[in-house]
């Protein structure tokens, strides 16, 4: 998991709401981290729900009378992250859970509170 987060990082330029910010400035300042850090962690944990929504949504949509066209644009889509979930296997929830229940600094009592 260090391996996601300590990798080189690339510089971006984003526009975001002034609200918003004010947030993450808080809770870097509350946690003692960067901007950078704190948004890292919004966006790593946003991505699950972000794809869960893309999936049970283009399913929904293959349900519903459509062109053929468009069933196979939307297979194509639903083929295509999962090829993204399969080759990036840290944007697995679980993968964290994993990684949290394995690690030795936590004790059992920790563990369990997690679950």
């Amino acid at each position: 998991m260090e391996k996601i987060f300590k990798n080189e990082k690339k510089k971006i330029s984003m526009d975001i709401s002034e609200d918003f910010l004010k947030v993450i400035d808080k809770l870097a300042n509350l946690t003692k981290n960067s901007r950078t850090t704190i948004l890292e962690a919004v966006i790593s944990r946003g991505i699950f729900p972000y794809f869960s929504l893309l999936e049970n949504l283009w399913k929904d949509y293959l349900k519903e009378e459509r062109t053929e066209k468009l069933k196979k644009e939307l297979k194509n889509l639903l083929r295509e992250l999962n090829e993204i979930k399969s080759n990036h296997k840290w944007l697995n929830p679980d993968y964290y859970w994993e990684n949290l229940l394995s690690n030795k600094n936590s004790d059992e009592e920790t563990k369990k509170r997690m679950i």
